[in-house]
């Protein structure tokens, strides 16, 4: 890494000149993709809530960010609205096209991977790549 060069574009997205890659963080917790292909990678953490609330919050934000059919595939849970939301937040990073608009992102296409790990605080992480066949978890520390 040491002969590469970062750059900070207008929109405040991080770019290098010798790979893509991306980041988010939740809570305790930070991802990072790299590839020599466009990628976009999002992590929720979900820590424990009250189940009742739970389920009141994620149909609210289901019906609010998801489509239909979206809904239908992740249900209205809050930890299948979380699913579909790193799925969006991961496909919007990897294009980097517009304005962040949640019920125009399509993350129904085989380009995107979602993790759960329950061990750690519930995080949910999802990656979009088009190589997301080759993807493979490096690093993991609790």
């Amino acid at each position: 890494f040491a002969d590469c060069t970062f750059t900070k574009l207008k929109d405040g997205k991080w770019v290098s000149d010798k790979f893509f890659f991306s980041l988010s963080h939740s809570g305790d917790y930070v991802a990072v993709a790299v590839s020599d292909l466009p990628i976009g990678v999002d992590i929720e953490c979900k820590k424990s809530m009250n189940p009742t609330k739970d389920e009141e919050k994620g149909a609210k934000l289901s019906k609010r960010f998801l489509t239909e059919s979206e809904r239908d595939e992740f249900g209205i849970s809050y930890r299948g609205f979380l699913k579909a939301w790193t799925r969006k937040e991961a496909v919007y990073k990897r294009t980097g096209v517009g304005v962040f608009d949640p019920l125009k992102i399509d993350i129904q296409s085989g380009d995107t991977k979602t993790f759960e790990f329950e061990h750690m605080d519930n995080v949910i992480l999802s990656v979009c790549s088009e190589q997301i066949d080759e993807l493979r978890i490096v690093n993991m520390e609790v």
